[in-house]
């Protein structure tokens, strides 16, 4: 898994493809967030980076700027 943090582009979106399956990676400032999708249709990088502008949205919703500085390991662990 730390194997694809080398792959990420910082303040970006990356794919990686894996025999079937799909790693699309999104960054923001230094928060990644990562989705694995298998290669069922056309459709499953779209809808990874779909769910991971959703994720990402829903995450600097729930947290303060503040938040996720202060945080320590599993402090959010609930989102």
């Amino acid at each position: 898994m730390w194997e694809l943090f080398k792959y990420i582009k910082w303040n970006g979106t990356t794919s990686l493809k894996s025999e079937e399956y799909y790693f699309s990676m999104l960054d923001d400032n230094g928060i990644t967030f990562i989705c694995l999708a298998d290669e069922t249709d056309g459709n499953s990088r779209r809808m990874a980076f779909s769910f991971l502008n959703d994720l990402q949205k829903t995450f600097f919703d729930s947290f303060t700027p503040n938040d996720i500085e202060a945080a320590r390991a599993y402090d959010m662990d609930e989102f």
